[in-house]
């Protein structure tokens, strides 16, 4: 990487940002939106070029801050006058983030220090865990409670759950409220449980998360919940049968800026849907990230990708326009790209998955210090989520347009083959850390409630991981 000619592109972006806004003129008084576009512009260039380390966080950070000090001079409300600043406010500061992302390298491997002791996995991680497919409805008090999977290490017992609210019995209190419960085991020892998660967006009327049970054996023959507002008893066998899988593991060489550079493609694909505006948008940030990388030289010279992304931004572009549709795209991009756009548009005409949950519950072992349990799908109002159990996380999967003081950008992609051999993109949609840490994705397009099994390809910065997983709906 060229850091010199990184940071005069960095410059040179922030010089064309202060000609654009000269050019659009004075901002409406409280409607700064020359501030807010040209800050947001940066933004996404400047993340990823301090992400690949081609850019320090010091002078990037004094580049922003210069940017928006002129930014704000030069969309003044044209009336504005310096003898009565207070009828006539400045436009307000842009907020930017508390702190910038640290260089992203690759985790080193334990699998390839030595040799793997008994009992250990073949990519550095402590083990299979005990993973068990639960699939279980239960409802009480206007509540109804589904268990998705369950997994089992010393000392914690986590279940991936959902709640949604049933009715007028339910009554007006948030769904989670109704999570309160006891665990014992087949020895009758009880244990502490806690819950982590979020409710759906809007409103209290769905919960999704973990529930976790504290100080538990790992030889237990099942393990039994008391909810307590319905007096509901639910025993799970952990003795059942898994779920048959064979995971496989293989090595992918890619550089950091490829891999950035993906995910963030990744992303605006998957926006094709009836968001048009937003599609729009992210390919014009796609477009961004893509040029700050290729000042830097971060991309290989041979790879192919810089030209996808171009074809990729040129099929997405019409969707910012009020009218536009989402073209036809047979100009050589990747195989799964192409499926995701074609089930976009049966999208947007109006095709919608059954409802439904599939409990999965398949450990894919550790990538890049992270290790993915695979708990299950659920199908709702014709969209599909792909729920995850995770360790180890170093951080969230941020949004590339919504920047976080703690996040850096993602460098996992999940994708999903279906059993007609259609590729789905998974997009994370919400992650909790802690002791509760889990992941959301919504996978796009839907996939079928007809499914009996769907191959889940998990790409890092280390390598990749394959496995062709059951559903098993209820």
């Amino acid at each position: 990487m060229d850091a010199e000619r990184a940071e005069t592109y960095l410059r040179l972006l922030a010089e064309a940002e202060v000609r654009r806004a000269a050019g659009a003129g004075p901002a409406v008084p409280g409607e700064p939106m020359v501030v807010d576009a040209g800050m947001w512009r940066m933004l996404a260039p400047a993340w990823v070029l301090m992400a690949v380390g081609a850019v320090r966080a010091d002078p990037a950070e004094t580049i922003l801050a210069d940017l928006q000090l002129a930014l704000q001079v030069r969309c003044r409300p044209r009336q504005y006058v310096a003898s009565r600043p207070a009828r006539l406010p400045l436009p307000p500061r842009f907020p930017l983030p508390a702190s910038f992302p640290l260089r992203l390298t690759p985790a080193a491997d334990p699998g390839r220090q030595g040799d793997v002791g008994d009992g250990a996995d073949a990519r550095g991680g402590a083990g299979p865990a005990q993973v068990v497919p639960v699939g279980r409805r239960v409802r009480f008090a206007g509540v109804e409670v589904c268990i998705v999977a369950v997994k089992v290490t010393p000392g914690l017992a986590r279940l991936m759950v959902t709640a949604r609210r049933r009715g007028p019995a339910a009554g007006p209190q948030p769904v989670e409220e109704s999570l309160t419960m006891t665990a014992r085991d087949d020895r009758g020892d009880h244990y502490l449980t806690g819950r982590a998660g979020d409710a759906g967006a809007g409103s209290g009327d769905k919960w999704r998360g973990t529930i976790s049970a504290w100080q538990t054996p790992a030889d237990m023959e099942w393990l039994e919940l008391h909810f307590l507002a319905g007096d509901r008893v639910v025993r799970m066998d952990l003795l059942g049968a898994p779920a048959i899988a064979a995971v496989t593991a293989e090595d992918v060489a890619v550089s950091l800026g490829e891999r950035l550079l993906t995910t963030a493609a990744e992303r605006a694909l998957a926006a094709a849907d009836t968001e048009s505006a937003r599609g729009g948008y992210l390919a014009g940030m796609l477009g961004a990230i893509a040029a700050a990388l290729a000042a830097a030289e971060a991309l290989p010279a041979a790879s192919p990708l810089a030209g996808h992304v171009a074809t990729l931004c040129a099929v997405l572009g019409p969707l910012a326009s009020v009218d536009g549709g989402l073209a036809l795209a047979d100009a050589g991009l990747p195989e799964p790209w192409l499926d995701v756009l074609a089930g976009l548009r049966r999208l947007r005409a109006g095709h919608r998955a059954g409802n439904g949950y599939a409990a999965i519950g398949v450990d894919l072992g550790e990538l890049d210090g992270t290790r993915f349990v695979l708990a299950g799908l659920e199908n709702e109002l014709g969209r599909t989520y792909l729920y995850a159990l995770i360790e180890g996380f170093r951080g969230p999967a941020v949004q590339w347009d919504s920047f976080g003081t703690d996040g850096v950008p993602s460098t996992f992609s999940w994708w999903l083959r279906d059993e007609a051999g259609h590729w789905h993109v998974a997009m994370p949609d919400l992650l909790r850390t802690g002791d509760g840490t889990f992941l959301s994705m919504e996978v796009l397009p839907p996939l079928s409630r007809s499914s009996e099994s769907v191959e889940v390809v998990l790409t890092g910065l280390a390598g990749r991981v394959c496995a062709r997983v059951p559903l098993a709906w209820f």
